[in-house]
């Protein structure tokens, strides 16, 4: 058994709120998305807004998280001496969760003493 601690990750699905994620010291990766071409996150518009403006025409697309980002998350985790539990979008509503695997795969290979969920 492990005496390595875990760091928690998710993702900007989540429904929790930023005190909820702050206690808890959750570490958000973000999806992104566009509205007429202007990529944007979570912070940057709600969600009422979002959807006010698809009533209203604009093209929007949604992305997944990138596999940099994940790569780049998990292995300063593991390098720091924590393992990672990721808690992430749906792989039925998202492609963020395949991409997740294949960067825990390529970080695991570095660090194979670590451990990400």
């Amino acid at each position: 058994m492990s005496d390595r601690k875990y760091k928690l990750y998710s993702d900007s699905t989540c429904d929790l709120s930023e005190d909820i994620l702050k206690n808890m010291d959750v570490t958000l990766l973000e999806l992104s998305f566009e509205v007429n071409g202007v990529v944007k996150c979570k912070n940057d518009m709600t969600l009422p807004e979002f959807y006010s403006q698809m009533r209203n025409g604009a093209v929007t697309k949604t992305s997944q998280i990138g596999i940099s980002d994940y790569e780049q998350a998990f292995e300063k985790e593991l390098a720091a001496g924590y393992d990672v539990l990721y808690l992430g979008f749906s792989s039925g509503l998202s492609g963020s969760f395949n991409t997740s695997c294949i960067a825990r795969d390529s970080v695991m290979e570095k660090y194979p003493e670590g451990k990400i969920i």
